[in-house]
């Protein structure tokens, strides 16, 4: 009988999901646009604006959690350590002209 629990008490504690394993994502955007751009990631009740000069470049490393939910430009955008997502992007040229990005409009998911 002893054994029977101790099997029972065994096998409940050695099984579980398996997790996967965290990965670390490096996002690099490069500005050769000719002029400086603005973009601002809408969060709601909250934005987060990254200003990239001209020929400048701004990267953002992200070491993902277990298990592994993945990385995507609605991250990068939404805060600097990957925390918040947000819902839509503005890239602003040069303070006079703007593109809107969304899920609904975008055709990489990892690249607007």
């Amino acid at each position: 009988m002893k054994v029977i629990q101790f099997l029972i008490l065994f096998l409940l504690l050695s099984c579980g999901t398996d997790q996967g394993s965290a990965d670390t994502y490096t996002y690099t955007i490069k500005n050769e646009s000719g002029v400086d751009i603005k973009i601002i990631g809408y969060i709601p009740f909250d934005t987060f604006i990254i200003n990239i000069k001209n020929k400048q470049q701004y990267t953002q490393v992200y070491e993902d959690g277990v298990p592994p939910r993945g990385y995507s430009w609605d991250f990068f955008y939404g805060s600097s350590n990957g925390n918040y997502a947000a819902d839509s992007i503005k890239v602003i040229h040069n303070n006079n002209r703007y593109k809107d990005f969304s899920i609904n409009n975008i055709d990489n998911y990892r690249n607007p």
